[in-house]
């Protein structure tokens, strides 16, 4: 028992010690695994975490406890690579170790590391996989460091071979195909490609140079301009604004138009402006085609690199081009022209250089020269001479610049000019003189005919009373004579010279229909345009105009003679506007004529209904509107009549300011109380010659007329002032007579008119109110009344700035005053009388014989002047008075009276006519003794004008 004792404790006290060593064994590998500066993985075999150091949780960026327990697979690596980890996992559990393999991960910010891990498997106490522990270190910093040197290896590799292409030749061509070709190689692109110009506002471009792969044939013709299309003009743009390439690929922002892409079959595209220090920039470009191509970093790198060499390689060939271009240039100019192009030493003991012009101006040989550079002073005009040595000095300082005489080896004088100026060396020291000579005989003779016709044209050309004008197609304005500056109100040709011409053309239409004309003819004549003056006056002007041309074709200058017809356009509608209105006058009379007699027939008929219709008749109304309507339609002609000046006037000397104090009272009941009535009267009264009723209808129409013009109320002013008018006012004005006037102003705060309303306010029947809510007759009848006073109207008005009239009547004399007006009695009486009645309207001679036969007398009727003689011969014995109309077919009625009277001199007679007395008086057919009614008249009136004519004394 004591050695069973023994033997237990003996093994308990062996476990003890091995558990001691496990457990420190187990801190030991605990202690490693928490501080090893590597990652610690120990996987479960079917890829659970199951250990996580500090070194994984820095680099995965996840917590121990958040990893353990998770797939290893799922979390962490990126899909791609899952599959190829997991065979890797199962050739570690099945025992054979795994060192040195990488892989990318995903760590938990979302970005990539790249691990290189060694992993082995772990056994159970059964000797079966129980796990796999990996130890891995992050390599990324070093796997990028290897990638960007190996790029930048490339990147070196890839320039030194364009730049040997670059380098390879001093052939502008041959250098760019042997460029293009190096970089479609490079990049192993389908397509290389220059273009010239850069320039979205050209209107073509052109491609060079084209380099291509077999499969991918040449898209552009070379060396042909092709049209700028909106497309190109766009991409031209982004090529000129990004300091860069610009790319096309299914990556990038922007988008090949689509019909470019097809064209060219081109799915990526990448190009970038270049800038040679000659000319205009350059496109260079790439099209890949065999597949949608996204352009890399590193490609983008390399291609604007390449660029840069380019564009210094293009800027030195296309200067040796261009110097070697300019030396030929410069041979074939000097052996070809006439001046003569010369280089000496300072002292000028020796000619380096003359060309053959020489021989021809001076008639020596250039081998004369050479031998002896001095001699060229031999051949100056002894008066010349001294004065060309001591200006010889100028040429070291490039100012000698001097017209001189020779003499020519056949004695002939010639005038030449010669310019001298400093050759320098490097180092800025004068080593050469060089200079031009040239023959200018013909010049100078021709230049002393110049001055002589110019003096003679700058005569005219300031005397002229038209304006003329040079200027170019860009309107500046090249010279003008003194007319032009009267002409635009400037005071100096140095201040109009600061203006454009297109700027003083009012309406841009004209500029754009002048200019398509003379590009078009050559010339333009009697084109009329309107020009703004300094102070803003417009001008009416007409213009004819050339053109100035180069010799190829291109027009330089316009000249122009322009003449002012403000006035006379103006004198040109005032004359249209008068005699407009004098049409619309001689209408307005006629119809008067004719409506006048309707009304004798209507008002005569009405009257005699009157007189059979008792006065309780339901009738009686109707006759009573037919008068009422034939008396307002009498008015109404009566209005026309006035208008067309055919309405007889009581003119008597007449107060004007009396008048209108008189008859204020009665305008400020017509106007309102919302609208204030002023008068400003001059302090002599002034007299006129006028109809006192019309100069009141004239108040009260205009009056009217402003009433209406302020309907919210304002201020109506009358003003008379005493006024002269000169024959300048009549020229300005295009109306009136030299004299003296008193001007009636009457002027108003209303709504105003525009200049198309301005125009016809005078025509009858026009109104701006509505349908219903005026005739259109007022204003018309006041320019009626003014024209038979002898007067003159004009209207000043514009929109929201009132109205202003201004009436002007010649003065006059103080005179007695006519009778008043004869007032009609309305009792009518009748007699038992014979009357030859002669009035070619049948309906107003029926109308007249039937009311003068039921008034007693006897009537005798005649249908027209030759009719009434031959019924007068047969009655004369019985006829005691004629009444006729005074306008008949065959005879008028003063031709019937007069042979009448040479069979009855004691024959009265009465006179009938629908035309006005001032018309009857112009054709001579009324005499001041002779009695006349004008139509329409009522038949009381007629009948005591019968009476009256019957009862005077022969």
């Amino acid at each position: 028992m004591k050695r069973f004792l023994q033997a237990k404790v003996l093994r308990i006290t062996g476990h003890r010690q091995t558990d001691e060593a496990l457990r420190e064994s187990e801190e030991r590998f605990s202690s490693l695994i928490q501080n090893i500066p590597s990652v610690i993985l120990y996987l479960s075999p079917d890829g659970r975490i199951l250990e996580f150091n500090p070194e994984a949780e820095r680099l995965y960026g996840l917590k121990r406890e958040e990893a353990l327990g998770k797939n290893y697979l799922e979390l962490f690596l990126p899909e791609n690579v899952r599959d190829a980890v997991a065979a890797d996992f199962k050739k570690v559990l099945a025992g054979i170790p795994t060192r040195g393999f990488e892989n990318p991960i995903k760590v938990r910010d979302g970005t990539e590391r790249i691990v290189l891990w060694n992993a082995n498997r772990m056994l159970d106490a059964g000797g079966r996989p129980a796990g796999i522990i990996a130890v891995g270190q992050d390599i990324t910093a070093k796997k990028k460091a290897e990638e960007e040197h190996l790029l930048h290896l490339r990147f070196l590799e890839n320039l030194e071979e364009i730049d040997r292409a670059i380098r390879s030749t001093e052939d502008l061509n041959e250098m760019m195909m042997n460029v293009l070709d190096a970089v479609l190689s490079v990049f192993e692109s389908d397509r290389t490609w220059l273009l010239y110009p850069c320039d979205p506002r050209a209107p073509s471009h052109r491609v060079p140079m084209e380099r291509t792969r077999k499969e991918y044939p040449g898209a552009f013709a070379a060396g042909i301009d092709m049209p700028t299309l909106p497309e190109a003009a766009e991409i031209f743009q982004m090529a000129l604004d990004n300091d860069g390439p610009v790319t096309f690929d299914p990556q990038s922002e922007k988008a090949l138009p689509p019909h470019i892409s097809e064209q060219f079959s081109i799915k990526s595209m990448i190009l970038t402006a270049i800038y040679p220090k000659l000319g205009k920039p350059w496109v260079f470009g790439m099209h890949q085609c065999s597949n949608a191509r996204v352009w890399t970093e590193e490609d983008i790198r390399l291609f604007k690199a390449i660029g840069r060499r380019v564009a210094d390689r293009l800027s030195s060939l296309l200067l040796l081009t261009d110097l070697k271009e300019e030396e030929e240039k410069f041979r074939q100019l000097s052996e070809n022209v006439d001046a003569i192009f010369w280089i000496t030493s300072l002292d000028k003991s020796k000619l380096f250089y003359i060309n053959p012009a020489y021989e021809k101006v001076f008639g020596r040989t250039c081998e004369s020269l050479y031998k002896s550079p001095r001699s060229f002073m031999e051949a100056i005009h002894p008066e010349d001479r001294e004065r060309i040595i001591k200006a010889m000095p100028m040429q070291n300082l490039g100012t000698f610049d001097e017209e001189y005489r020779i003499i020519r080896a056949d004695g002939t004088i010639r005038w030449i000019k010669t310019h001298a100026f400093p050759v320098k060396n490097e180092t800025g020291e004068v080593y050469r003189i060089a200079g031009v000579t040239a023959d200018i005989t013909e010049r100078k003779l021709a230049n002393e005919e110049l001055i002589s016709s110019e003096r003679k044209y700058r005569t005219l050309f300031e005397e002229s009373k038209d304006t003329i004008l040079i200027f170019n197609p860009e309107g500046r304005i090249l010279d003008i004579n003194s007319s032009g500056l009267e002409l635009f109100g400037y005071h100096s040709k140095e201040e109009l010279f600061k203006i454009n011409f297109n700027e003083l053309c009012c309406d841009p239409d004209d500029r754009k229909r002048f200019a398509h004309e003379i590009e078009q003819r050559g010339f333009v004549r009697d084109f009329e345009v309107q020009l703004m003056r300094k102070d803003g006056q417009k001008a009416d002007v007409n213009v004819t105009a050339n053109t100035v041309r180069d010799d190829l074709g291109n027009i330089v200058m316009y000249r122009g003679i322009l003449r002012d017809v403000t006035e006379s356009k103006k004198l040109e509608q005032q004359l249209l506007q008068a005699q407009k209105m004098e049409a619309v006058g001689q209408l307005s009379g006629g119809i008067a004529h004719d409506f006048n007699n309707i009304l004798t027939t209507i008002m005569g008929s009405g009257e005699l209904l009157e007189m059979k219709i008792e006065k309780d008749d339901p009738a009686r109304v109707f006759v009573d509107n037919i008068l009422s309507s034939t008396a307002k339609a009498a008015k109404l002609t009566q209005s026309l009549l006035t208008f067309s000046r055919k309405q007889p006037v009581d003119l008597v000397p007449l107060k004007l300011n009396e008048l209108i104090v008189n008859f204020k009272k009665l305008l400020s009941r017509l106007i309102g109380e919302d609208i204030e009535l002023k008068t400003a009267l001059t302090g002599y009264d002034p007299v006129i010659s006028a109809d006192k009723s019309q100069m009141e209808q004239i108040l009260m129409n205009l009056a009217t007329n402003a009433r209406h013009a302020m309907p919210a109320g304002g201020l109506l002013r009358i003003k008379t002032e005493l006024a002269e008018l000169d024959d300048e006012f009549v020229r300005a004005h295009g109306y009136g007579a030299p004299g003296g006037f008193v001007l009636l102003s009457v002027s108003d705060t209303g709504v105003g008119m525009d200049s198309r309303t301005k125009e016809r306010i005078f025509e009858p029947f026009f109104t701006t109110k509505e349908v219903g809510k005026g005739s259109g007759l007022g204003l018309s009848i006041v320019y009626g009344i003014v024209k038979q006073h002898n007067g003159y109207i004009d209207v000043y008005s514009e929109p929201g700035k009132g109205t202003e009239f201004k009436i002007y009547f010649p003065l006059t004399e103080l005179g007695s005053e006519k009778a008043a007006e004869f007032k009609i009695s309305e009792t009518a009486t009748g007699g038992s009388e014979t009357i030859l009645l002669a009035e070619d309207d049948e309906s107003i001679r029926t109308l007249i014989r039937f009311t003068l036969e039921r008034f007693g007398y006897r009537v005798i009727e005649a249908a027209d002047g030759e009719d009434a003689v031959e019924k007068f011969k047969k009655n004369k014995a019985m006829i005691d008075l004629l009444v006729s109309d005074l306008i008949m077919p065959k005879k008028s009625g003063k031709e019937v009276y007069s042979e009448l009277l040479k069979m009855n001199p004691s024959l009265k007679a009465l006179f009938i006519s629908g035309y006005t007395e001032e018309v009857i008086q112009k054709k001579g057919l009324l005499e001041e003794k002779l009695r006349f009614i004008p139509k329409p008249f009522s038949l009381t009136y007629f009948l005591k004008k019968i009476r009256e004519v019957l009862d005077m004394e022969t």
